[in-house]
C-alpha cells in the first residue's frame, strides 16, 4: 500500500497498523474511502483519502496523491476514482478484519442496506446521485453502474451529495 499522510506533512508508512492503533483509541469512528480527480496541463491527479468520523466531533484525515499522464476521457478518469477508492477499502477490509467492528444483518437493515453490504470500509464516489437542471450533471450518467457494482461487491456507497470523503476531503487534497 501506499504512503499516506496526515494534514501538516508527516507520513503514514504503514497505514494498517496506523489505522489499527487508531481504532484502539477511538473505537465508535466510521471509516470512509474517497477519491477525486483533477486535471492539471499534461498530467490527472487523483487525491485518496480516508475519514475517520467521530460521530458529533469531527473528521480526521489521512490521505494520498497519486499523478498520472493525462487522462483525457471524462468517464475513464471517473472509473479511476472508483479503482482507486476500492483499491484502498479493499486492502483496509482485509487489514481491519478483527479491529474494527462489522456491522450485524439487523444493523444494516435498519441502515437501509442490503445484508450483504458488510464490509467494514464505506466508500464515497464523487458522482451525482441526480442528473440536476438540463443534465448538466454528466456524472450522472455513470451513477447506476458505478454504485451497483461495489454495492455487489459488499460496500455501502454513498454519492454526491452525500458523500464527504470524496466531496469535500479529496476535492479539498486535489486544489
Amino acid at each position: 500500500m501506499r504512503t499516506f499522510k496526515k494534514f501538516g506533512g508527516e507520513q503514514i508508512y504503514d497505514v494498517g497498523e496506523y489505522l489499527r492503533n487508531y481504532i484502539k483509541q477511538n473505537p465508535n469512528i466510521v471509516i470512509m474511502v474517497g477519491c477525486d480527480s483533477l486535471q492539471l496541463r499534461k498530467k490527472t491527479q487523483y487525491a485518496i483519502s480516508v475519514c475517520l468520523r467521530h460521530p458529533g466531533n469531527g473528521v480526521h484525515v489521512i490521505f494520498y496523491r497519486e499523478t498520472v499522464d493525462k487522462i483525457k476521457d471524462f468517464w475513464t478518469r471517473l472509473w479511476g476514482e472508483v479503482e482507486r477508492s476500492l483499491e484502498v477499502a479493499e486492502y483496509l477490509d482485509v487489514e481491519l478484519e478483527g479491529t474494527y467492528k462489522r456491522f450485524e444483518m439487523d444493523e444494516l437493515k435498519k441502515l437501509g442496506f442490503e445484508t450483504h453490504q458488510n464490509k467494514l470500509i464505506d466508500i464515497h464516489l464523487d458522482i451525482n446521485s441526480v442528473p440536476g437542471l438540463n443534465k448538466k450533471n454528466k456524472s450522472n450518467q455513470l451513477y447506476q453502474a458505478f454504485t451497483s457494482y461495489l454495492k455487489g461487491m459488499g460496500y455501502r456507497v454513498y454519492a454526491k451529495p452525500d458523500s464527504p470523503a470524496a466531496t469535500y476531503s479529496a476535492d479539498l487534497l486535489c486544489r
